[in-house]
């Protein structure tokens, strides 16, 4: 665990996401899984602020393992997560229509979902599903940028802890569609 964590603004969230080419946009109008994947193996200074920041505000949900969904881009900012609490982080991935998963998950684990954003949905109800079958639960879904897709499913997702927020008009935007 970090021995200081000075809390991270919004504004210096978005500057740390967009020297990965990461960029939330007013009035975005392309689909979530287009939304560009945040890599924070470009930017280890970032993602390592990001990740303390992120952990920071998940702390509260004592969660027992991190877990992240097949996108390689997700290793870094989780191992930072799991690092700052202090928990193991376990990859998930779609097994021919099954959810599989790594070592380091065990019954009754209470689960934080880690991802730069939730593109899709199905993210989400995998991870709920694979803690629900272990006997364990989705605590919270921890995420660098809030996005329509994780909106839809937010009564799954557990606590969402999240960043940053999507300008408003792009918020007013995804309403509309």
């Amino acid at each position: 665990m970090s021995a200081t964590h000075v809390r991270l603004d919004e504004d210096r969230a978005r500057k740390l996401l967009a020297a990965a080419a990461v960029v939330p946009t007013a009035g975005r109008s392309e689909r979530d899984d287009a939304l560009p994947a945040y890599n924070g193996l470009l930017d280890p200074p970032g993602v390592e602020q990001l990740g303390i920041e992120l952990a920071a505000r998940a702390r509260e949900l004592d969660p027992s393992v991190v877990l992240i969904w097949e996108r390689p881009e997700d290793v870094a900012l989780a191992h930072v997560v799991g690092r700052e609490l202090g928990v193991s982080v376990v990859r998930a991935y779609d097994a021919d229509g099954l959810v599989g998963h790594g070592p380091g998950i065990e019954a009754g684990s209470r689960v934080l979902l880690v991802a730069d954003a939730v593109r899709d949905g199905h993210v989400v109800r995998a991870a709920r599903a694979l803690a629900e079958q272990l006997e364990g639960s989705l605590v919270g879904t921890a995420v660098l940028l809030a996005t329509p897709a994780l909106d839809e499913v937010a009564d799954q997702a557990g606590r969402i802890v999240c960043l940053v927020q999507p300008p408003a008009s792009s918020q007013s935007d995804a309403a509309a569609r």
